[in-house]
């Protein structure tokens, strides 16, 4: 098997890197292919043009065997010039046993910035890099291990995270994707709920084209001519073809008005499991169910499948590889910026998140915007998130009403038992003490006695 290279540029280096007997091949920045020695293509057992002449996609979801493969042999995201990055690379490929994974060695070359990266195989870089730096190595080789597990899921930040939650959501993520059962979503306004819909509706064991493409509809602007009007286009898709099959996307489904949900489950009724409906609703299926203005048997129909999705404050663990998913996935080519820093990820973990996952997703765009330098900082983040001051306990608790005779008659208690205890017992003595008269000193006693048989 020849080694393949493209063009005159990577020639020269062609001929250096043939002769070395680990694999190597070469990345424009961009992503595409330039060139892989003999070691390589007999390591991926794959002929060399295909993944010369693959062109890589922004949101490109790996869709063949060649799209899966040469996304699985992309560099780390956070290489700059001038320093390698060792990170463990496990190609993607449809044979009962795969290559076997790999320690490579990534390179970046380029004069002011990085125009080509040199992937050497079972190399490991020994160089000096700050702690921060290390944090950031860490969770790409997180996040490139996220990926290799789940390739249909690798573009949903709401799925990234090291957490028992997460790990959850995304095995319940691939269930659902699997079959073509309807899906019932819960989670708060914000969750992400768009992205995980579109994960579970491409299905990973059919080609992009088996299914039509996920029609949108908001529920809480429906009646039901509105909500005909809106599956109309998908009522004539079923309705031509026997075998035609859609997908609906169903926002704020527990705000649907009463009149459309009858229509609304007629359509179930008649296309059966042609009609596809990914639900997305704050509530849960057992509260729509003890909702008075939902239908009991349209919410039965719908939530074959409930996944309870986690909101951020529930899962503050997997902030650092959601931020750095985002990070990698908003980058632009001719933008270098690596991560964020530790002071910055501090105040995005004490934020609150009100709205969830996309605030967080137009937090990290607007502050790599902001962002000149390859880390982002706090001054790079919204106002609101740097603005942000987390309450203080004791001050909540002091907020509290105060009941003040309640408390005055518990200080007043108080000194008139220290004054009789100093008295030993003698109320005259204790009056005096207390500069008021015995017989008012009784009846403070009888107040305060008959307050606290009234408490208990």
């Amino acid at each position: 098997m020849s080694a393949g290279s493209r063009g005159t540029s990577i020639r020269p280096l062609g001929k250096i890197l043939e002769a070395i007997g680990e694999p190597v091949y070469v990345v424009t920045r961009d992503g595409r292919f330039e060139y892989f020695n003999r070691a390589a293509l007999e390591w991926l057992g794959c002929e060399s043009q295909p993944l010369l002449d693959w062109k890589p996609s922004p949101d490109r979801d790996p869709a063949s065997a060649i799209d899966a493969l040469a996304l699985s042999l992309q560099p780390p995201k956070i290489l700059r010039r001038g320093r390698p990055i060792s990170q463990p690379i496990a190609p993607r490929v449809e044979t009962l046993q795969g290559p076997a994974s790999r320690e490579m060695l990534f390179i970046p070359l380029g004069e002011t910035a990085v125009e080509f990266v040199v992937a050497v195989g079972d190399c490991h870089w020994s160089g000096e890099a700050s702690a921060e730096s290390i944090d950031l190595v860490s969770l790409s080789r997180q996040l490139a291990a996220i990926r290799q597990q789940y390739p249909r899921l690798n573009q949903l930040g709401p799925l990234v995270g090291a957490s028992g939650a997460a790990e959850h959501l995304r095995r319940q993520a691939s269930l659902a994707a699997e079959c073509s059962s309807n899906v019932f979503l819960v989670g708060r306004s914000g969750c992400g709920g768009d992205q995980l819909a579109l994960a579970i509706h491409r299905r990973p064991t059919e080609s992009p084209s088996a299914w039509s493409s996920l029609t949108p509809i908001d529920c809480a602007l429906m009646d039901a001519e509105l909500l005909e009007a809106a599956l109309s286009p998908v009522i004539a898709r079923l309705g031509g073809s026997s075998t035609a099959r859609a997908t609906v996307l169903l926002r704020n489904l527990d705000r649907l008005a009463v009149e459309a949900q009858s229509p609304l489950r007629q359509r179930l009724a008649e296309f059966g499991s042609r009609l596809r409906c990914i639900s997305l609703s704050e509530l849960s299926v057992a509260q729509c169910l003890r909702s008075e203005h939902l239908d009991g048997d349209l919410i039965y129909r719908l939530a074959t499948l409930e996944i309870a999705v986690p909101s951020l404050t529930q899962r503050i663990v997997d902030l650092p590889l959601i931020v750095q998913f985002l990070i990698e996935r908003r980058a632009k080519p001719n933008q270098i910026i690596d991560g964020i820093s530790r002071p910055a990820l501090d105040l995005l973990s004490t934020y609150p998140w009100p709205g969830d996952f996309d605030e967080l997703d137009a937090a990290i765009r607007n502050s790599m915007r902001e962002s000149g330098s390859p880390v982002i900082q706090p001054q790079h983040l919204p106002l609101a998130i740097r603005s942000y001051t987390p309450p203080d306990p004791a001050a909540t608790a002091d907020d509290r009403p105060i009941d003040l005779d309640r408390l005055l008659a518990r200080i007043e208690r108080e000194l008139i038992d220290r004054a009789l205890e100093r008295s030993d017992g003698n109320r005259a003595e204790a009056a005096r003490r207390l500069g008021i008269s015995r017989s008012r000193l009784l009846r403070r006693i009888d107040d305060s006695d008959d307050s606290t048989e009234a408490e208990g």
